[in-house]
């Protein structure tokens, strides 16, 4: 992790930025229930509170994240050990950063200053002491000893984190609560940076990388969508169903183009995908074939087979007419019945409705 001092000496448009990447991060080890380094999390909110190129909203979303940490129970006390000496030199060579770049006394003594506004100073200094201290009744060896007491020396060598126990509550709301104040943070520091927030720019918990296997024998084939995000978001329910593979058209946008991997957010990674025309696939690579396509049987009338490909057409011009016959003559054609004056979906929402319902069709099939 980088050192507060580097911080602050970087570019103002460089260092907000990798500000907000810093946020970010710690938001995503609090979803993983690992607590940041309160210190430095603390040191890094006062150099954002002290930017006077960050609007308001930032600066008081900034307050309020230091705030956040210093809650009893809000950061761990074993991620806080030994690190009090590295947020108050951290604060210190920052606000020396701050003046070599001419920023103004206000902001450097925010910067110095953090520690003691929140009061965790002497409570930091006194944690790390009685963290050298447990070591020693432990009777860990010198080098162990020293290693805690002068961890600080390595300015920004913080720790990720300390892993959270699930049979700890009270630590697991005070965790929530900081991650949820580290996102309005990041909310409104990505938003004074023109950085457009989507959904697939989030980490989301059970996202993290691990062998896929299928629940169930179901195949999809992409005919023609154009979209990568599309592509990318069917990809995801797709996995996030169970799916066995999908297969995209020629003209269909590649699971390899950027878009499509970042809406996909690591399915592309696990699902088992190809390149190929419909007709080049034998009947027992896709198995019994149906369309999702406007003007077939309803949701809740259709027969879903038990194992099987569902085909997905074009945004703009549907299933092609040659791929509605193959469907029509072996399993059919299901719609979503849509009661509103709005007569289609988007194709990513449309399969994530048809998934469910062809996963408890079956499900319910097999419990009969």
């Amino acid at each position: 992790m980088i050192s507060l001092r580097k911080l602050a000496s970087l570019k103002d448009d460089t260092r907000r930025r990798k500000c907000l990447r810093l946020v970010r991060d710690m938001e995503r080890g609090c979803a993983e229930h690992r607590l940041p380094d309160a210190v430095y999390l603390k040191g890094l909110c006062a150099l954002i509170a002290s930017d006077p190129q960050w609007p308001e909203p930032v600066r008081k979303a900034a307050g309020e994240t230091a705030r956040e940490a210093t809650r009893e129970g809000g950061a761990d006390r074993g991620a806080r050990e030994g690190a009090a000496g590295r947020g108050i030199r951290g604060a210190a060579a920052a606000r020396g950063a701050l003046m070599e770049q001419g920023a103004p006394e206000p902001a450097r003594k925010a910067t110095a200053d953090s520690g003691a506004r929140e009061g965790a100073v002497d409570r930091g200094a006194r944690e790390a002491a009685a963290g050298r201290g447990a070591l020693m009744e432990q009777g860990a060896p010198e080098p162990a000893r020293e290693a805690s007491a002068d961890s600080g020396a390595q300015v920004g060598a913080v720790d990720s984190g300390v892993l959270m126990e699930e049979s700890a509550p009270e630590r697991l709301e005070a965790l929530e609560r900081l991650r949820r104040s580290l996102n309005a943070l990041g909310h409104a520091m990505a938003g004074s940076l023109g950085v457009e927030w989507a959904d697939w720019d989030a980490w989301m918990p059970g996202d993290s990388a691990e062998e896929y296997t299928p629940k169930f024998p179901f195949r999809v084939y992409l005919d023609g969508l154009r979209s990568p995000f599309n592509v990318g978001s069917v990809m995801r329910t797709a996995v996030a169903f169970g799916a066995e593979r999908l297969w995209v058209s020629p003209e269909c946008a590649s699971p390899l183009h950027p878009r499509c991997r970042r809406s996909a957010m690591g399915a592309d990674g696990r699902l088992s995908w190809q390149t190929a025309s419909l007709d080049d696939l034998t009947g027992k690579e896709t198995g019994t074939l149906f369309a999702l396509e406007l003007g077939g049987t309803s949701l809740s009338d259709f027969h879903f087979p038990s194992s099987g490909t569902v085909i997905l057409g074009s945004e703009e011009l549907g299933v092609r007419p040659e791929l509605m016959r193959r469907a029509e003559s072996d399993a059919g054609v299901v719609s979503i019945a849509l009661p509103g004056p709005k007569a289609s979906l988007n194709v990513g929402v449309a399969f994530g409705i048809l998934m469910q319902r062809w996963c408890e069709y079956v499900q319910t099939a097999g419990d009969s």
